[in-house]
């Protein structure tokens, strides 16, 4: 059965854990058993995890609904300059990837979000809920997209859903000359979206 299969491969898989956040061997085998809400539990309630942690998976608990998880092995995932990278969320299927011998905190919980303020954005976008991270971080999208028509074919405008992912994780996207308000912009939307 997957739980005994799990078990035996935990320290295996601890072993090939490459920590970025915190991580335990209850962590590690909530997210091979595919089981996010056990995953964020133990980031919530386990020995070792920050403050910040805590108080990100604590918030997503509360939610209705949170994305799948998996581990999937960590060569297919790859990013636009050809970089391994620890995680990445497909928006199509909802779920939360994360490679092979980097389940921590900060990968589960970076992917995680992603899907957490993607279900968020539609519920804001269909008028379900108010909230002023969300409204702002829209206002934001909105501005660049009317006063920088140049920035309109660029990965991360396509949508709200994408720019807040891009705004979230890709500091090239940051960077950019247009784009240098976001970092002032992005940590009060994060406080906000905690709240």
């Amino acid at each position: 059965d997957l739980r005994e299969a799990a078990e035996d491969d935990e320290t295996a898989l601890l072993r090939r854990t490459r920590i970025f956040g915190h991580s335990t061997k209850a962590l590690i085998r909530n997210v091979f058993l595919g089981d996010t809400r056990a995953a964020l539990q133990e980031i919530a309630q386990g020995e070792g995890f920050s403050q910040l942690d805590r108080m990100i998976a604590k918030r997503i608990l509360e939610s209705k609904t949170f994305p799948e998880i998996e581990i999937v092995p960590a060569e297919t995932l790859v990013d636009a300059d050809g970089r391994q990278a620890s995680g990445q969320y497909v928006t199509r299927s909802d779920t939360a990837q994360i490679a092979d011998g980097q389940v921590d905190s900060h990968s589960v919980l970076h992917e995680v979000s992603h899907g957490y303020l993607h279900a968020l954005i539609r519920e804001f976008q269909a008028g379900k809920i108010v909230n002023k991270g969300l409204t702002q971080l829209n206002d934001l999208y909105t501005f660049l997209k009317d006063n920088h028509p140049e920035l309109a074919g660029q990965y991360g405008m396509k949508d709200l859903s994408e720019f807040a992912s891009e705004v979230m994780s890709n500091p090239d996207f940051r960077s950019e000359e247009h784009t240098s308000e976001l970092q002032s912009h992005l940590n009060l939307v994060c406080r906000l979206l905690l709240e």
